[in-house]
C-alpha cells in the first residue's frame, strides 16, 4: 500500500524509497525507514548485521528516541528476553522454567545447552523425564 509521500506498509514496518541506498530493494528501491532515521541520527550507513529494536513495540514508530540499534540479531533476542522476565517479575536476570512454565531467578534454576539455552526446575526435569521414560516403555 503506498502513499503519495514514498512510503509504504510492509511486514509491520514502514519503507520508504531511497534509490541507490546499498539496502534498497526492489525496482524502487524501498528501505526500511527506521533504517534511514538511524543512518542520519549517526550519520553513516550501519553495518550488514545491525538489529532494531522499537522500544513500545509499535513497528510504524520510527522516531530516534524509539529505537534501539542492535549490534545483532543475538542482542536483539537477549533485550526481548530481558524484557519478558522483567514484565513477568520485574528481574531481568529471571527465567521461565521449560517444564512449568513459572519464572524463577538463575540460582533457583539449572540450565542445558542443546540447541539452545534451557532453564528448569530439577524436580520439573525429573517429573518429565519419568513421563518420557514412561510413555516410551508402552511403545
Amino acid at each position: 500500500m503506498k502513499s503519495k509521500d514514498g512510503r509504504a506498509r510492509t511486514n509491520g514496518y514502514m519503507v520508504v524509497s531511497a534509490p541507490g541506498h546499498p539496502k534498497a530493494t526492489g525496482p524502487m528501491g524501498y528501505v526500511y525507514e527506521h533504517v534511514i532515521v538511524a543512518e542520519r541520527a549517526l550519520g553513516h550507513f550501519l553495518p550488514p548485521n545491525a538489529h532494531f529494536h522499537h522500544v513500545n513495540g509499535n513497528g510504524h514508530d520510527n522516531r530516534p528516541s524509539n529505537l534501539v540499534i542492535c549490534e545483532d540479531l543475538a542482542f536483539h533476542k537477549l533485550i526481548h528476553r530481558r524484557l519478558r522476565a522483567y514484565q513477568a517479575t520485574g528481574n531481568v536476570t529471571a527465567r521461565q522454567c521449560y517444564s512449568c512454565k513459572k519464572w524463577e531467578l538463575p540460582g533457583c534454576m539449572s540450565f542445558t545447552w542443546n540447541e539452545r539455552v534451557q532453564s528448569y526446575h530439577k524436580a520439573c526435569h525429573n517429573e518429565r523425564e519419568k513421563r518420557r521414560r514412561r510413555a516410551a516403555q508402552l511403545k
